[in-house]
């Protein structure tokens, strides 16, 4: 399948930037022989559409559970046995995962523009922010590997408590950062010396199926790290039920993740992780910075146009400052309209697909059905002529709790705006909500901070920032948010077992 990738193929668009025409000129799609390895494909397929303009890239693999069953085999055969990679010192782990980190550095270019091309998020960005962070990842639990240690329980005997790797792993993700959040997944199954199984999705297989490509080129043993292309029911369905799959990783949607940790469970029960939705608030207190607040929940709530887990999807301001707020998001909103992907100082790109479009037209209409004032923004479809999804930022205002603005997860640039009179009050609205992933405070006062901190409902609370931390602390929610954590030393024990030893003196 690997064939290269002119930049001709991106219609619509009047110019497109220097560098990303070089690159694009230079790209080789990966091959089938990518995640297959025992000879050439002859099974399904399927397209894999751009979110730039949603002409098809390429052909991409169908696994089965044909399939599934010989990859599976392969990683239990690389993790077993003495001379297995979970068999291998953490020293030695340590110095092969950095080899690989190394690979993905020296190919951030073209894995960043796979990603583009893949779901319509800007180039620059991708390069940037998430194939950094992917090799971030890879280097910080490389170098965890070999100074994550056991205990001695304090009995009168020799306790020893003892952590070992559940296998063979797979790890589930999703289209809005399909590089950062695999290697969230990825970096710490590896570093406990477990084999990993990845199925992107499928709408953004391309940057995995790379990966494979330059795990093959570094010192990784060949079978640690595998990867399947297809879609959730059939390849993610035949993975995660595999009785020799012993440890499930998911990010996703909160319904899908109910599905996944009964499907998982339904032959062998086996540790499910669970990173799912949000619909974080965002409060402001009568006495926060206003300006600074307001720049920095645009900034978190239109990145990604809209589709991040974490961002600050309802802003709760204090009666006395509301209008005002009103006034300054509409005026940022203004910066970040969406723009061509592929030029160098696009902000915003697309929304990954027509099915994705939809949903956040949908429930926006309805909560204007319902009441919501629109001021700014709409729903129509911009840049239709490209053949992508591609939408204004909005701010709608007067959003009552009961409103789908409120209450759903819509994934998209859309930003409503509800005031409240009291602080208890705003706690109780920041906790109106099944999901508990992240809440965002800005106060000046540090008792309001502390209080709020402990009183919200969620598994992060950053106050005076929107994307506070980085992969020393960790990542996951509270209530239908998931089960578990992504990123800091909490991520690298659930891809383990805890293992007790007691020797007691034979006399």
């Amino acid at each position: 399948m690997s064939k290269s990738f002119p930049s001709e193929n991106i219609k619509g668009w009047a110019t497109i930037g220097d560098e990303a025409k070089r690159i694009l000129d230079g790209l080789k799609l990966p091959g089938f022989d990518s995640v297959w390895t025992d000879g050439e494909w002859d099974g399904e397929v399927f397209d894999n559409r751009s979110g730039i303009n949603q002409s098809v890239i390429c052909s991409v693999p169908q696994f089965g559970p044909k399939e599934i069953e010989l990859v599976v085999n392969k990683a239990n055969q690389a993790v077993s046995g003495s001379g297995g990679w979970a068999a291998m010192s953490a020293l030695e782990r340590k110095s092969k995962i950095l080899d690989f980190r190394l690979r993905i550095l020296k190919h951030a270019d073209e894995l960043a523009m796979l990603d583009c091309i893949d779901v319509g998020k800007p180039y620059q960005i991708a390069r940037a922010v998430d194939v950094q962070s992917a090799a971030r990842s890879l280097e910080w639990y490389a170098e965890l590997a070999d100074k994550f240690y056991g205990e001695l329980a304090p009995t009168n005997n020799l306790d020893a408590i003892s952590y070992q790797p559940l296998g063979v792993v797979s790890a589930l993700v999703p289209w809005n950062y399909p590089i950062m959040i695999a290697a969230w997944k990825f970096a710490p199954m590896l570093a406990a010396g477990n084999a990993v199984i990845l199925k992107p999705a499928e709408q953004s297989p391309l940057s995995a199926m790379r990966l494979m490509e330059i795990a093959r080129e570094s010192d990784l043993p060949p079978g640690v790290f595998n990867v399947v292309t297809g879609d959730g029911e059939t390849t993610g369905q035949a993975l995660i039920q595999h009785v020799d799959v012993h440890g499930v990783g998911f990010t996703g949607s909160s319904e899908t993740g109910k599905v996944v940790i009964g499907a998982a469970n339904s032959r062998r029960l086996k540790p499910v992780s669970l990173e799912c939705g949000g619909k974080s608030p965002a409060v402001l207190f009568d006495d926060c910075n206003v300006e600074k607040a307001v720049k920095l929940i645009a900034a978190g709530i239109f990145y990604n146009a809209g589709q991040s887990c974490n961002a600050p999807t309802r802003v709760l301001a204090h009666e006395s400052i509301v209008e005002q707020v009103i006034d300054m998001f509409v005026e940022e909103a203004k910066e970040y309209l969406p723009n061509n992907p592929l030029s160098g100082d696009s902000k915003v790109g697309s929304i990954v697909d027509r099915i994705q479009y939809e949903k956040v037209v949908s429930l926006t209409e309805q909560a204007v059905n319902m009441g919501c004032d629109v001021a700014y923004g709409s729903t129509e479809r911009m840049f239709e002529e490209t053949g992508g999804y591609y939408i204004s930022p909005m701010v709608l205002t007067n959003v009552s709790r009961e409103s789908p603005a409120f209450q759903e997860e819509i994934f998209g640039p859309i930003l409503p705006i509800t005031s409240f009179s009291t602080d208890d009050e705003a706690i109780e609205l920041a906790n109106d909500s099944r999901y508990g992933l992240w809440a965002n405070v800005f106060t000046t006062s540090l008792d309001r901070a502390l209080k709020s901190a402990k009183q919200i409902d969620a598994g992060t609370v950053a106050t005076n920032v929107t994307f506070g931390g980085d992969i020393t602390t960790p990542f996951g929610g509270f209530k239908d948010s998931g089960i578990g954590r992504d990123r800091s030393t909490h991520a690298l024990v659930k891809y383990m077992n805890v293992k007790h030893t007691s020797l007691v003196p034979n006399s």
